[in-house]
């Protein structure tokens, strides 16, 4: 479905963003709240996991730095053994709107995520993790769009990554929202291949939630994104255009600095998320059409990464981005027809003869690699897809 981008209250058309193959442009607006006589509730979900140093500031950032919203704290502690479990019991009693549950056994991140979510009563429900957290003005700015718009399941925006001891200040930019039919973005995430949200910037309708259910606990690093699609398979997403919802923290303990080290192992797990939520769609849903959408483009990314491997490791072989043409040819058999795979032909000739006529073409393809992924991310940040 295409929508016309307005502004609301102007009634004046907007120019959509215009990227490389970007899906047609939702419809969005000025940030406003319907008039409603009681505040929106959201449950923060907090699991914590050996993150006591962390925790304190998670917890600060839901409650000290989010009004317009009713806020309760739900802090899961997964049998932490750095003490992080007095940590939480100390936040319990400092404030009344924090809550905590801990574990006596470690029972996995999975299941500590579900256990949250299934907690949840409140009109919106967000899962942040403990070395997180969320921006200023984050809940309001969410729990606006989803009020104005009863048919969105889903809301997030732009998070910002991080690495020491304080986040850095919010930017703030313009506030506008796009709605996307949940279709429509089920399409253009397929496209992207990779997942558009990194969760401390999503905040879900828990009614929603509760339908579609939580986390997959046969996909323990990918998913957040098959979740992300079942929720868009029954409801619309809100994209929240501008400031920053969210702070993710890097770290070396981080999950997404010890669980995506490897490139082919991590279009794997996309890979399986993708095939999880397709497979379980009832017979004839319409979003089955993007599945050959999405292992197209997972085809093409392992070539992608392939032709990198050859430009930057100068020890690189044939051998070495094997793998990664077996991965892409079982994925989609008509990946030789894409500009990916003659880029990959023309570093392999060139590895092979050492000839300039090769690495002409090479090159070529991999600015337009290049000069792609900036469309891509910048697509990303506009867009949020």
């Amino acid at each position: 479905m295409t929508h016309d981008l307005h502004e609301t209250g102007s009634g004046r058309a907007a120019d959509a963003t215009a990227a490389a193959a970007a899906p047609p442009a939702p419809r969005a607006g000025r940030l406003a709240r319907p008039g409603r006589s009681t505040l929106p509730t959201v449950t923060v979900v907090i699991p914590c996991y050996n993150y006591g140093r962390f925790v304190g500031d998670a917890v600060a950032s839901a409650l000290d730095r989010q009004p317009g919203v009713d806020v309760s704290v739900l802090v899961i502690d997964d049998a932490s053994s750095d003490g992080s479990g007095d940590t939480v019991e100390g936040l319990v009693e400092e404030d009344p709107r924090v809550e905590a549950i801990l574990h006596e056994q470690n029972r996995g991140h999975i299941a500590t995520y579900n256990e949250g979510l299934a907690a949840a009563t409140t009109d919106y429900v967000t899962l942040l993790s403990a070395d997180d957290q969320l921006a200023p003005g984050a809940l309001s700015r969410a729990t606006a769009l989803l009020d104005a718009n009863p048919s969105v399941g889903l809301a997030y925006g732009r998070p910002r990554n991080f690495s020491g001891d304080a986040a850095p200040p919010a930017v703030v930019r313009r506030q506008r929202w796009r709605i996307w039919n949940g279709l429509d973005w089920i399409g253009a995430q397929s496209r992207r291949g990779q997942s558009c949200i990194y969760s401390p910037e999503a905040v879900v309708r828990t009614q929603v939630q509760h339908q579609v259910g939580g986390y997959s606990t046969d996909l323990p690093h990918t998913a957040d994104l098959e979740m992300w699609l079942r929720i868009a398979a029954v409801a619309d997403v809100g994209h929240i255009d501008g400031p920053d919802q969210a702070f993710r923290r890097v770290h070396p303990q981080s999950m997404m600095q010890t669980s995506f080290t490897d490139d082919l192992v991590d279009i794997q797990h996309r890979r399986q998320a993708y095939e999880k939520f397709f497979a379980g769609l009832p017979d004839h849903h319409p979003a089955s059409a993007h599945a050959e959408t999405a292992r197209r483009r997972l085809a093409e990314e392992a070539l992608e990464d392939a032709s990198g491997l050859l430009v930057k490791k100068v020890a690189a072989s044939r051998d070495d981005v094997e793998t990664y043409i077996h991965l892409a040819a079982d994925l989609d058999a008509e990946v030789t027809a894409s500009w990916q795979w003659r880029e990959l032909e023309a570093w392999l000739a060139w590895r092979t003869e050492r000839r300039f006529f090769c690495y002409l073409p090479a090159s070529a393809l991999t600015a337009r690699r290049r000069i792609e992924h900036r469309i891509r991310r910048q697509s990303w940040r506009l867009r949020g897809v």
